[in-house]
């Protein structure tokens, strides 16, 4: 979910010859990006683009054919605070800034793919995801709030910073 340039679901891809993919993002543009880079990896067959804010598609559509049937959703969302983008490095304010801004208190996302994923993972399924520094509290109040989906790990950076978030449907 928040494919963007499509980085992950392309090097998941070439890395796992026997999956199939779906990448979601809101933005067409990205999506457009994201197909590019699979097609230049030779992995395009094997990824499904979808243009979504987050899960909205499946459930616009009623599309039941998805439902519990995901083992894995993996995302790097947009989890910095609105307040904090301006004093951004120069390398990462071209991002869009639909894929940084988190909202308010960079948690945004989290609110919305935590409850979310449950409908969509088989039991016993996992949800990876990025955080930024500092918010493991905060979407662990987030998690606390549903019954669901279950805190598994924390995974750190090479700099020592909690970096990945890994939660199971159970």
């Amino acid at each position: 979910i928040g494919t963007g340039s499509g980085c992950i679901a392309v090097s998941l891809a070439k890395s796992l010859p026997e999956v199939q993919i779906d990448a979601l993002d809101v933005s067409l543009e990205a999506l457009v990006l994201a197909k590019g880079n699979a097609v230049k990896n030779c992995v395009d067959e094997r990824i499904n683009f979808i243009q979504s804010d987050l899960f909205f598609v499946f459930n616009e559509n009623n599309t039941n054919n998805c439902l519990g049937s995901y083992d894995i959703i993996i995302s790097n969302p947009p989890y910095l605070r609105s307040c904090d983008i301006a004093q951004l490095p120069r390398e990462v304010r071209f991002e869009p800034r639909i894929a940084v801004d988190g909202g308010n208190d960079g948690l945004d996302f989290y609110r919305g793919i935590i409850p979310g994923a449950a409908k969509f993972l088989k039991k016993d399924g996992f949800l990876f995801f990025e955080i930024g520094f500092s918010q493991r509290k905060g979407i662990e109040e987030i998690i606390g709030r549903q019954d669901t989906m279950k805190f598994s790990e924390a995974r750190k950076d090479y700099s020592g910073i909690e970096r990945v978030m890994v939660l199971t449907h159970g």
